[in-house]
């Protein structure tokens, strides 16, 4: 075996071992609900900086700065979310139709709690990773979201399906919890940075 094929092993054994390690740090620091927010961010800005780039920081290194540098400024984005997503659940609950899955029947309620429910999966993919790549407040965090969700519609509907079926696959296979989260922000990250290019970075 020659040298190259010996660094290419190497390489791709130091990533699966940097994106199990990653998706770890996330599920455990996820742990309290309200730090989705800051872990999520993290993990999107270790696995870009020490997975993606191979700056040759450790990524737990690069997932604990992130971590400790937007902890509160996640939390509260977390908790917009999921205050918003409990509005939309509630609104869905109160006019859910009793012949699910059968919405001929439906109120109008129950379709803007879909509404609700589908512009928050719209966002999502956007928002942690904005906070961790731009120095932006929530506010103008959630009118780029918006904006760029809209503005680059295909892009926005790739990473809401990329989402979808990772966090079914979690569901389905508990077990790949260790390497999902990491790897969904690993090939997310090929549709976002070109995008956040366009805009100033923070490094």
């Amino acid at each position: 075996m020659d040298k190259a094929h010996t660094n290419f092993i190497w390489r791709f054994l130091d990533i699966i071992g940097q994106i199990v390690a990653a998706s770890i740090l996330w599920a455990v620091c996820c742990l309290p609900i309200i730090t989705i927010g800051p872990s999520s961010t993290a993990l999107y800005y270790a696995v870009v900086k020490s997975v993606r780039r191979d700056s040759g920081e450790p990524v737990w290194t690069a997932f604990f700065h992130s971590f400790k540098e937007n902890f509160w400024q996640g939390m509260y984005l977390n908790l917009i979310f999921l205050g918003y997503c409990g509005m939309a659940c509630t609104v869905l609950l109160l006019n859910f139709p009793a012949d699910w899955p059968d919405m001929h029947n439906a109120s109008a309620g129950a379709f803007i709690g879909i509404g609700l429910f589908l512009m928050a999966a719209w966002m999502i993919p956007y928002a942690y990773p904005l906070l961790s790549r731009f120095y932006f407040k929530n506010a103008q965090i959630l009118r780029l979201t918006l904006y760029i969700s809209v503005r680059y519609f295909y892009v926005t509907f790739l990473l809401v399906l990329l989402l979808a079926t990772a966090v079914i696959f979690s569901y389905l296979y508990p077990v790949f919890i260790i390497a999902i989260p990491a790897l969904y922000c690993f090939i997310a990250s090929w549709l976002l940075e070109p995008i956040f290019a366009r805009y100033t970075a923070r490094e």
